[in-house]
C-alpha cells in the first residue's frame, strides 16, 4: 500500500505542476484514488489466504510452527512473487525516478516572470534546491527501503532447496529487509517533517488547532453544571 500511495502522490505532483489550470484534483478523485489503492492493496494480498499454512518442521532438536505457502504448482507462487516484486518494488521505483526526474526538470528551468532581481531569484534558487534535495531523498528512501526486499524474495524463489528456518541467517535477513520494507511508511512524513516548511506549518497549526480545542473542552467541562 505504500508503495501504491507513493505512486499516487508521484502523479499528483506531476499533473500539478504540468498542468496547473487545466486539471485539478478534487476530493471526489481523491476518494476514487485512495479506494483503488486500497483494492489494489487486497487484492494483491489476498492470495496469501489460500495458500498460506501453518506447518511443523523439526528445527534444532524441537518441534516448531512456520508459515509456509502450498501452491498447486510451484510456477504458479513464482509467478505470483514476481508479480507481487514488479508491481510493489520495481514499478513504483521507476515511476518514482521519472516523475520527480521530470519535476526537477521543469522546476529548474521555470523562471519567476517580469524583471531580473538578484535577491529573489537567489530565493528562488534556494527554494529549488530544497525541492530537488527532498525528492531525491524520497526516491533514494524508497529504493533503499523496498529494493532488498524485492531481491531476497526473488533469490528465495529460485533457491527453494537454501536453509529457511527460525534462528537461521538466512531467516534474520528476511526479517531485518522486510522490516525496513515496512518501515517505509513513516519515512515519508519524516522526509517532509525536516525538509519542507509547508508540511511542518500545516503540522504546527494542526496541532494549535488539537490543543484549543483540548483547552476549549476541558474549559467547558469545568463549567458544566
Amino acid at each position: 500500500m505504500s508503495s501504491s500511495t507513493n505512486i499516487a502522490i508521484a502523479i499528483d505532483r506531476l499533473i500539478a505542476v504540468l498542468f496547473p489550470l487545466r486539471i485539478r484534483i478534487t476530493s471526489s478523485r481523491s476518494s476514487c484514488t485512495i479506494a483503488l489503492i486500497w483494492l489494489f492493496s487486497v487484492a494483491i494480498a489476498s492470495a496469501e489466504l489460500f495458500v498460506a499454512r501453518a506447518a511443523e518442521v523439526y528445527f534444532q532438536g524441537d518441534i516448531v510452527k512456520v508459515c509456509v505457502e502450498t501452491w498447486e504448482k510451484p510456477l504458479l507462487g513464482l509467478i505470483y512473487w514476481w508479480l507481487n516484486t514488479v508491481c510493489l518494488c520495481f514499478i513504483p521505483f521507476i515511476v518514482l525516478m521519472v516523475t520527480y526526474s521530470i519535476l526537477v526538470n521543469v522546476l529548474w528551468k521555470r523562471r519567476a516572470p517580469g524583471n531580473e532581481d538578484t535577491s529573489r531569484d537567489q530565493l528562488a534558487i534556494r527554494a529549488k534546491r530544497k525541492v530537488v534535495k527532498m525528492l531525491l531523498t524520497i526516491v533514494v528512501m524508497f529504493g533503499v527501503c523496498w529494493t532488498p526486499l524485492g531481491i531476497i524474495i526473488m533469490f528465495l524463489e529460485y533457491n527453494n532447496d537454501l536453509v529457511f528456518t527460525p534462528g537461521s541467517k538466512l531467516m534474520s535477513i528476511y526479517i531485518a529487509l522486510h522490516w525496513l520494507a515496512m518501515a517505509h511508511s513513516s519515512v515519508n512524513p519524516i522526509i517532509y517533517g525536516f525538509m519542507n516548511d509547508n508540511f511542518r506549518d500545516d503540522l504546527k497549526g494542526l496541532f494549535k488547532k488539537l490543543r484549543l480545542f483540548s483547552s476549549v473542552r476541558s474549559a467547558s467541562t469545568e463549567h458544566a453544571p
